[in-house]
């Protein structure tokens, strides 16, 4: 019998094309069995989808939280007490700066003035009332209803029937610990 040098040279198990073969047969099979749960999850499961649009909203609160305390802290237009915001604001009508003014109401719930204060301000003065509005915020004293809370306040003005005219509801910016005007 004789044999071929190439015979002996020859190495026992796979050849490479065979393990080709055999890696790429298996790729193919995970990739089979993987697309259809990868799109189900990502398109057509309605739990799936619902997670992953309540994990972003969930993530946009967190985001928005972080700015809006950001903001806060950052808001230190007011006074140490109700009293002397009362006063930083009165003082800001009184020399006619609207806009100083208007920095001491409470930010909204995206860290901003409300344009009611900065618009009633300006149509106070257009009307020619703010003067009568200065004079009534410096009679205004401390109210002695309970509001419930050492973080809100309220200034009041009695009319001559005793009755309360106007008021001015201050609350404590827990962020920056100055008092804005809540409502007047």
């Amino acid at each position: 019998m004789e044999f071929n040098d190439n015979q002996f040279n020859q190495k026992s198990g796979p050849s490479k094309g065979r393990l080709f073969v055999f890696i790429g047969s298996f790729i193919g099979l995970v990739v089979l069995v993987a697309a259809p749960y990868y799109i189900w999850d990502n398109f057509f499961d309605a739990q799936a989808v619902s997670e992953r649009k309540t994990q972003k909203q969930y993530e946009a609160f967190l985001e928005w939280e972080k700015k809006y305390e950001e903001t806060m802290k950052n808001d230190t237009y007011g006074g140490k007490t109700p009293q002397e915001t009362l006063d930083l604001f009165v003082a800001a009508l009184q020399n006619d700066d609207l806009e100083l003014a208007s920095k001491y109401f409470a930010l909204g719930d995206y860290g901003e003035v409300d344009e009611k204060w900065i618009n009633g301000l300006y149509s106070l003065r257009e009307k020619g009332d703010l003067v009568d509005m200065i004079v009534e915020l410096e009679k205004m004293q401390p109210s002695f209803r309970n509001t419930g809370s050492d973080k809100v306040s309220e200034y009041v003005l009695f009319g001559n029937d005793g009755i309360v005219d106007y008021s001015v509801i201050f609350k404590l910016n827990l962020f920056s610990n100055v008092w804005k005007i809540e409502s007047l």
